[in-house]
């Protein structure tokens, strides 16, 4: 779907499971993002998915796409090769400029609508979330599993991010696979935004209250904070773990990981006012300054 700014924008909902609770969580999606991209499912074994949905499925083949690189540690998407089943999505589907990949167990507490809108103008390379620096995370586990090839990389040109959720442009995923030919390799999310950042390419934190975020996307979208170690804060709405037992205490927030479907009573008073009451439901999403911050 080509958008108002004139790019293509892909939304790809990633998962290796299709419980009714997954499938209720894409159908939220589903409805709340037409206006905003084309939709499609990313998984491994598209046998298990149900009917209706085939036609909007990539499928991929990790063991056939790892097999491509030496340098893959392991021929499993977990932990840290989930890159290589985007940048698959992306030579499948080479018209789009921006896609943006979710995680199944990752939910929002508002309309999608409202945070795609926002998100659209933004010309980044790399929209993810808690982006941080060597610097302030030194002792973070997945640095010692990027490798160069042949190329140096100092400590102080490493960033990492966190990717349940995020955004990356057509020429940043190239950008990787040309990388990844040369020989590179590491956890996804220490290498995404590290070659994206060398490479010239804008990389940018949506939400949180880091450096890489915007003034007028700050404390917005997520709440996380995190160690040296790079444990996250576990009262964070978006974390690494522990699962949230309940979710959507506070609107319009990502809240990750989500494993069972338990929504919190005003999450659930909410959207039955939103269906209940006509001009109850969002017509508008936030409107925020994009071209403060550069």
């Amino acid at each position: 779907m080509r958008s108002c700014t004139g790019t293509r924008t892909a939304i790809v909902f990633f998962t290796h499971l299709f419980t009714p609770e997954i499938l209720a969580a894409f159908e939220k999606l589903r409805r709340e993002s037409s206006a905003f991209g084309d939709l499609f499912i990313l998984c491994e074994d598209p046998a298990r998915i149900p009917h209706r949905f085939r036609k909007l499925v990539q499928a991929f083949d990790i063991l056939e796409l790892a097999s491509r690189y030496p340098q893959i540690p392991h021929q499993t998407v977990i932990p840290g090769n989930a890159h290589l089943a985007f940048c698959r999505f992306m030579v499948a589907h080479p018209a789009y400029d921006h896609i943006w990949f979710i995680e199944y167990d990752v939910r929002f507490s508002g309309s999608w609508s409202s945070f795609f809108a926002h998100h659209r103008s933004n010309p980044s390379d790399l929209l993810a979330s808690h982006l941080r620096t060597y610097e302030e995370e030194p002792d973070w586990y997945w640095w010692a599993t990027l490798s160069t090839g042949t190329d140096e990389l100092p400590p102080q040109a490493r960033l990492a991010s966190f990717d349940p959720i995020f955004r990356i442009s057509r020429r940043g995923l190239e950008l990787i696979a040309q990388r990844l030919q040369e020989g590179w390799g590491g956890h996804y999310e220490a290498l995404l935004p590290t070659v994206l950042a060398l490479g010239g390419l804008r990389v940018e934190d949506f939400g949180g209250d880091g450096r890489f975020t915007r003034a007028e996307n700050r404390n917005a979208w997520y709440a996380c904070q995190s160690s040296q170690e790079g444990r996250f804060d576990k009262a964070g709405t978006h974390r690494y773990r522990p699962p949230h037992t309940s979710w959507g205490e506070q609107s319009d927030m990502i809240y990750h990981p989500v494993k069972r479907e338990r929504r919190s009573f005003m999450l659930r008073i909410r959207f039955l006012l939103c269906w209940a009451i006509p001009w109850s439901r969002p017509v508008q999403p936030r409107n925020f300054p994009y071209n403060q911050h550069q």
